[in-house]
């Protein structure tokens, strides 16, 4: 419902921790979330999709960071008890903020939600004396005039020393004067002016969200292309089979003729023939893998066919253990010789 918001990612990844340690993920799957998250992080990094607030209490805690830089150790006074301040003086709270003080006409209800944040309450006709002590004001009473006016203003400031406050009016009617942001060094937003920011931030979200679209876009098309190169691997792996079979029958053939071979000598004829089968099986597997990036099942086939290879079908679910891992790109196919296939040569 919130472009950007990371909350619905941050699900997935706990249904995916819980699904892997009750067994039930492999495969596919795994190969599937593992590509989304790093998508997602992809699209946070490269992309200002999730860098501004479009909650109103978020956005009150983004302008008082404008205003005051750092909110470690500034005070917080909530006047009046509403749960929209409560929500507010929480986030501030996670950003560093560190006294609250709480009015409220109901002292009960002062207390109650003094109480979480570990607040000191404070009289409701002491309200002017003791603002004088905040930093930010969150203000969501529900007097019918305003509470706030120039002449407070003057005098919060004149108690100060000019040092800046931020009021953050949730109430409905309003709490503050508007007139008092005329004065230098206070700072007053309203419900309308937080609805607004955040209303920018949505829209600038939704800008970035074409962007993100089309590098989740990439990343699909990447992801199919790395699992068609999985279903070729099967054919691979026959291939390498099959010339290792050649190589070794090869090998035994001729071992008579050979005679008794010092361990350097048999070293070299390994190397050699290993190295000949790869030069020669680069070519084919090239093909196969190139073929299998650009979807071209007719080409895949056709190799097949060609070297008596098993067929592949797109989407089949392949067994770890039975792929041999074939690296994206070889500059040199003898650079990566079998050392795991049964020497005839050796004796072993």
């Amino acid at each position: 419902m919130v472009v950007g918001e990371p909350q619905i990612l941050g699900q997935v990844k706990e249904a995916f921790a819980a699904a892997r340690a009750a067994g039930t993920v492999s495969g596919h799957l795994e190969h599937l979330l593992q590509s989304a998250f790093a998508a997602a992080k992809k699209v946070r990094t490269e992309t200002s999709i999730g860098s501004n607030s479009v909650s109103i209490a978020s956005v009150a805690v983004e302008l008082a960071r404008k205003i005051f830089g750092s909110l470690q150790g500034r005070t917080v006074f909530l006047v009046g008890a509403g749960k929209m301040s409560e929500l507010a003086a929480r986030h501030l709270i996670q950003q560093g903020a560190g006294a609250i003080l709480v009015t409220n006409r109901t002292l009960d209800r002062a207390r109650q939600l003094a109480e979480p944040f570990n607040g000191r309450v404070i009289p409701f006709e002491k309200l002017y004396e003791t603002t004088t002590e905040a930093d930010i004001v969150i203000s969501s009473t529900g007097a019918p005039h305003h509470i706030f006016r120039p002449e407070h203003g003057q005098q919060f400031m004149h108690r100060r020393r000019n040092r800046p406050m931020f009021f953050i009016d949730i109430a409905v009617p309003r709490d503050v004067d508007p007139a008092m942001n005329k004065i230098e060094g206070i700072f007053v937003y309203d419900i309308d002016d937080l609805q607004q920011v955040a209303a920018g931030h949505i829209a600038e979200r939704k800008t970035q969200a074409g962007d993100a679209e089309a590098l989740v876009e990439t990343e699909v098309e990447r992801f199919h292309q790395r699992r068609r190169a999985v279903n070729v691997a099967p054919a691979i792996v026959s291939l390498q089979r099959q010339a290792e079979e050649i190589r070794v029958n090869e090998l035994k053939r001729i071992h008579a003729k050979l005679g008794t071979l010092t361990a350097e000598q048999v070293a070299a004829v390994e190397a050699l023939t290993r190295g000949l089968v790869n030069k020669f099986l680069h070519p084919p597997m090239q093909a196969l893998k190139q073929a299998a990036r650009e979807n071209d099942s007719t080409r895949v086939d056709a190799l097949c066919e060609t070297w008596s290879l098993p067929g592949v079908r797109e989407g089949d679910e392949q067994p770890a253990s039975n792929v041999v891992p074939i690296a994206p790109e070889e500059k040199n196919a003898s650079d990566s010789p079998r050392a795991n296939e049964t020497s005839a040569v050796g004796g072993k």
